[in-house]
């Protein structure tokens, strides 16, 4: 797969996730709440929670990540995950995550798995009611899943043979919706097999089309 300049890259100034209302230049609108992400059926928006730019995770049983990176937690405190895993993750920035999960997708709609990415979404001060302080949040946008016919559900190794992995606790195999892979993301989640030179060129698109604040990549 090559991605080139004509990937839809939309970007917006400003907006903000207050419990479920997402605000954006384009309109306020509900929002589904995940884990790691929420989504915005009307703007087939699926932006991550993030933390200075960085991944976050809302699961009640999530490591508190100050904590976490004082090293407060042993592995047997965040089983069935390790503490790297869980640093690994925390450290990740949305921009990487997001372009991991377009791969991904990428892989698997082609293959019949898992809906269609439209593009990528960048919000360069984003703001809710867990990190209030502005920060960039890059998300995809997607394909709405309830909107493809209901099929067979995916096996685990049709994923495998699209070129992503299974996550470490097999969510992509059990939570499917309509027989499709919905969820990418966990703490050891869905990865697209040998892509580094894909996301490279795309974060480099990314940063040429929106240069970002800080370091990200």
């Amino acid at each position: 797969m090559t991605f080139h300049e004509f990937i839809d890259i939309l970007i917006v100034d400003d907006a903000t996730l207050h419990k479920d209302v997402f605000r954006s230049p384009q309109r306020k609108t509900k929002a589904r709440l995940g884990t790691w992400n929420f989504y915005v059926p009307s703007l087939k928006v699926k932006l991550p929670y993030v933390h200075c730019g960085l991944i976050d995770c809302r699961h009640p049983k999530a490591p508190n990540r100050k904590k976490l990176f004082q090293n407060h937690y042993s592995n047997k405190d965040l089983q069935p995950y390790s503490v790297t895993d869980w640093k690994k993750a925390l450290s990740k920035t949305v921009r990487r995550r997001t372009v991991e999960n377009y791969i991904a997708a990428s892989r698997l709609h082609a293959a019949g798995l898992g809906p269609e990415p439209l593009g990528i979404y960048i919000v360069r001060r984003f703001r809710s009611s867990i990190w209030q302080r502005p920060c960039e949040n890059v998300g995809l946008i997607i394909e709405n899943i309830l909107s493809l016919p209901p099929k067979a559900e995916a096996t685990e190794a049709e994923i495998i043979n699209c070129g992503v992995t299974i996550d470490k606790i097999r969510s992509c195999i059990r939570q499917q919706i309509n027989g499709y892979v919905s969820d990418l993301n966990s703490v050891c989640g869905v990865m697209p097999v040998a892509a580094e030179n894909e996301i490279k060129t795309l974060l480099e698109l990314l940063n040429t089309k929106a240069p970002a604040a800080g370091s990200h990549g």
